[in-house]
C-alpha cells in the first residue's frame, strides 16, 4: 500500500523498540520506523527492504490508516491509481499560518487555496493594505 505525506520526510514509529527480560539476559526487540521520502512511503517496498513479515507490514498500514494525521496531512493511495507520484495531492494541502498563544502553537489548518499555501481568510490578509487609505496623512510640524 502506498501512502501520501505533506511534509517531504515524516516519520512514525508503529512499535518501537524494546527490550525483553528473560532473567539475566536481555534481548532487543526490533521495531518497526515509517520514513517517507519524497512524500511518499509504499508499506510493500518497505517489507521487502526491512524483511517485515505480512503481519508486520499489517501492522504498519494499520497503524498508518487510524493514526491523527490519516486524512489531513497524509492518505493512501492505490498504486493502480497513481504511478511514479511526484507531487502531494492538492487536499492534503493545508494553511501553514501559525500563532503563539500562552506559548503554545495553534496552525491554521484549513485548505490552502494559493500556491503559497494560505486558506482563504489568510490569502485575504495578506493582500489587504497596510494603511488605512481614509485616513488623512500624518502632517509635518514646521
Amino acid at each position: 500500500m502506498r501512502f501520501v505525506n505533506k511534509y517531504v520526510h515524516a516519520r512514525y514509529s508503529p512499535r518501537v523498540p524494546y527490550y525483553e527480560t528473560h532473567g539475566p539476559h536481555r534481548q532487543l526487540v526490533h521495531g518497526l520506523i515509517v520514513q517517507f521520502e519524497d512524500n511518499e512511503f509504499d508499506s510493500e517496498a518497505a517489507q521487502h527492504t526491512f524483511g517485515w513479515t505480512d503481519d508486520e507490514r499489517v501492522e504498519v498500514e494499520e497503524y498508518l490508516q487510524l493514526h491523527r494525521d490519516f486524512g489531513r496531512t497524509m492518505n493512501k493511495v492505490s498504486a493502480s491509481e497513481v504511478e511514479g507520484i511526484t507531487n502531494v495531492p492538492p487536499e492534503l494541502i493545508t494553511c501553514l499560518w501559525m500563532v503563539t498563544i500562552d506559548g503554545d502553537v495553534e496552525v491554521c489548518g484549513r485548505p490552502a487555496v494559493n500556491e503559497e499555501g494560505e486558506c482563504a481568510k489568510h490569502a485575504a490578509m495578506a493582500e489587504a493594505p497596510q494603511h488605512k487609505p481614509n485616513r488623512p496623512a500624518a502632517k509635518a510640524s514646521a
